[in-house]
């Protein structure tokens, strides 16, 4: 009854008009943002969206650039208006582009942005924006499945990025011919050891009857997706029936439905990114279980700079070069 009369006070055309005439104001307030305001170095950053439970690179990498830019705008397509992170990083929930010649405009976007094709870059190249491109994962259908990132990593020529940041050394070895040295940056992950450092003495309530089975805990958090070696996960769950396995996170593609079925495996969901570490102080071990291939060989996990921020044991599946991931 309730759709009925949502359908019947506001039909599609009405809603149709409010999103776009929504859409558009948004659009103006960024673009009065970057003309009219005082800010003179502006970065924007058009990546993930900022999430309070959802702390990853793209945030990292926001928080540290912040120190040189008079302001950050973050695309967070999750709110509704604008909000302000902190005095610098502003949220925007909509993006627009404008050319302002007295301005230092940076322009980011990562790798798996799946939104901006070829012939966006080149327009706000030609706005007098520099561009940062960072290659942050090996292309990969389990990560990004549309066309418009690999067409826009095979143009890098046309689009001419002003600087070109890797995540990991298997990344830098596939683009080093590409482009000169000086534009090219390796920045791999890492983390800030102030944000776990902080541990309640309480313990969460779905882990409290975990703890309380008094058992070894090997935990696991991050994205519960594709690119974890289901099969290893079983054999470890089976053969240990004496250890409990905790994963938390997002359940990506229902994935943690291969696991529940061992009593000795616990799903928790996402958590707050704040909340984190008073769940993984009980873990006595910390894992990264990523497949074989591609996926693992080019990445550098934040979560190990994290377990290692909580002093944890961490164990990695063997295409997870750790030294490499750390820089030795």
């Amino acid at each position: 009854m309730k759709i009925f009369f949502r359908k019947f006070l506001y039909p599609s055309w009405c809603r149709k008009i409010y999103g776009y005439l929504s859409d558009k104001i948004l659009c103006f307030q960024c673009i009065d943002i970057i003309k009219n305001s005082e800010f003179k170095n502006i970065l924007i950053m058009d990546t993930i969206p900022w999430v309070a439970s959802f702390k990853q690179r793209p945030q990292h990498i926001a928080e540290q650039l912040a120190q040189h830019f008079d302001v950050v705008l973050y695309k967070s397509s999750m709110i509704m208006n604008f909000k302000w992170h902190n005095d610098k990083i502003l949220l925007c929930p909509k993006l627009c582009f404008v050319k302002c010649p007295k301005k230092n405009i940076v322009y980011y976007i990562d790798s798996i942005n799946e939104y901006r094709d070829v012939k966006f870059l080149k327009k706000i190249k030609s706005y007098g924006y520099k561009i940062i491109y960072d290659y942050i994962d090996e292309f990969s259908n389990k990560i990004c499945n549309t066309k418009k990132p690999r067409k826009v990593y095979k143009n890098l020529e046309k689009i001419k990025p002003d600087l070109v940041i890797v995540s990991a050394d298997k990344l830098y070895n596939d683009i080093k011919t590409r482009f000169t040295k000086e534009k090219i940056v390796i920045a791999k992950n890492g983390v800030c050891p102030d944000d776990f450092a902080k541990i309640s003495d309480l313990i969460p309530n779905d882990i409290k009857p975990i703890v309380e089975q008094k058992k070894p805990i090997v935990g696991y958090y991050g994205v519960i997706s594709r690119w974890l070696d289901y099969d290893l996960l079983a054999k470890a769950a089976e053969s240990c029936p004496d250890y409990n396995f905790v994963f938390i996170g997002k359940d990506s593609q229902l994935s943690s439905q291969k696991l529940k079925m061992y009593n000795n495996v616990y799903v928790l969901g996402r958590k707050e990114y704040e909340e984190l570490p008073n769940y993984a102080q009980f873990f006595n071990c910390c894992i990264i279980p990523f497949q074989k291939g591609k996926i693992a060989k080019a990445t550098s996990p934040v979560k190990l700079f994290e377990y290692m921020a909580l002093k944890k044991p961490i164990v990695c599946t063997r295409d997870l070069n750790a030294e490499a991931m750390m820089g030795f």
